[in-house]
C-alpha cells in the first residue's frame, strides 16, 4: 500500500498542467502575464490498466490535496517570436487517518519559446500555425520527497499548434500536439491540447478543452521497489491520461481578465483520479 501512495502522489505532480494560450504570438515588446491558483483532490486514482481504485495506505482510504500558485510571462520578442517562462509553487498533503505526509516548494521551472509560422512568412490565411520548444528544470527540492513536488528531471518538449477564428461568429478553437523527451524516468509522451471558445458581448468568454498525455512507455511494467533504496521517488515507468472541463474568462478591461477553469480526469492509466478547480488574473500589455 505505501507503493501505491508513493506512485500517486508523484503522479500528480507529474500530470499537473496549465492550460494557456494557442497558437497566436504576441506582437514585438507586448506581454500578457498571468498569476493562477489551482486546488486539486483526488481520492482515487486510475490503475496502470485503466481501471478505478480507492487510493488506501495501511487499509485505510486517504486523499491527496493540492494547492498551487503559477507565474506564467509571454513576450513577443519579435513579431513572429514569443518567449514564454513558467514557474509554480505547490503545497501538496496526503492525510490518512494515522498519518500526515505533506511538502511544499517551488515546482518545476518552464520556459521556452513559440514561433509563429504566419507572421514569420507573411502568410495571409485564417489558420494561425505555430511551434514551440519548452524546457522543464527542477528547481532543486529533493525529489524523494514524498510526496514529490516534481519528478526531478529534465524535459524538452516540442509543439506544433494551430488555431482559427470563426469571424463573423465570435468563436475560436486552438490545439497542439507534441512530443516530450525524458532524459530519465519517466517515458517520453505525446502531450495533446484543444479547445473552443465563444465570447458573449466581447465582455464573457466561455470555452471546453480537453488536455491529455499518451505515453510511449510500458503500462504494464510493475512498479520497481529498488528505486527507494536509490534515493529516487517511487512511480511508474508510464503513465497516461485524457482531463477536460469548462472554463470562463471574463474581460473586466481591454487590459485585464479574470477566469476561473473546472478539470476532471476523465480516464487514464497509472495517475490519479483528479478535480481541480483554478482562479486566475491576467494583464496584457499592448504598446
Amino acid at each position: 500500500m505505501f507503493k501505491k501512495l508513493l506512485s500517486a502522489t508523484t503522479l500528480l505532480c507529474l500530470g499537473a498542467s496549465n492550460l494557456f494560450a494557442g497558437a497566436w504570438t504576441q506582437p514585438q515588446n507586448n506581454f500578457y502575464f498571468k498569476i493562477s491558483m489551482a486546488s486539486s483532490t483526488a481520492e482515487k486514482q486510475f490503475t496502470n490498466k485503466g481501471k478505478t481504485a480507492t487510493l488506501e495506505q495501511e487499509n485505510s482510504p486517504y486523499e491527496n490535496k493540492e494547492l498551487s500558485f503559477n507565474a506564467y510571462l509571454e513576450y513577443g520578442v519579435t513579431n513572429w517570436l514569443t518567449g514564454v517562462i513558467s514557474l509554480p509553487y505547490k503545497s501538496i498533503d496526503s492525510n490518512t487517518k494515522s498519518f500526515i505526509r505533506e511538502n511544499k516548494g517551488s515546482g518545476d521551472l518552464t520556459f521556452g519559446a513559440r514561433i509563429g509560422f504566419n507572421p514569420l512568412f507573411n502568410l495571409n490565411s485564417p489558420v494561425v500555425t505555430a511551434a514551440q520548444i519548452n524546457f522543464k528544470i527542477p528547481t532543486g527540492y529533493d525529489n524523494s520527497n514524498v510526496p514529490s513536488i516534481g519528478s526531478g528531471q529534465k524535459d524538452i518538449d516540442f509543439k506544433f499548434m494551430a488555431g482559427t477564428s470563426f469571424y463573423p461568429i465570435p468563436a475560436y478553437f486552438t490545439g497542439d500536439v507534441g512530443f516530450r523527451y525524458r532524459a530519465d524516468y519517466p517515458a517520453n509522451e505525446i502531450p495533446y491540447y484543444a479547445e473552443l471558445g465563444y465570447t458573449f458581448k466581447n465582455r464573457v468568454l466561455i470555452r471546453g478543452f480537453i488536455d491529455g498525455v499518451a505515453t510511449l512507455g510500458d503500462l504494464d511494467e510493475p512498479f520497481n521497489p529498488a528505486a527507494l533504496a536509490a534515493g529516487k521517488p517511487y512511480f511508474p515507468e508510464a503513465s497516461s491520461y485524457l482531463k477536460a472541463g469548462p472554463g470562463i474568462i471574463v474581460i473586466l478591461k481591454p487590459f485585464l481578465e479574470v477566469n476561473i477553469d473546472y478539470v476532471t480526469m476523465i480516464s487514464g492509466k497509472n495517475t490519479l483520479k483528479t478535480n481541480e478547480v483554478s482562479f486566475g488574473i491576467a494583464y496584457k500589455f499592448s504598446n
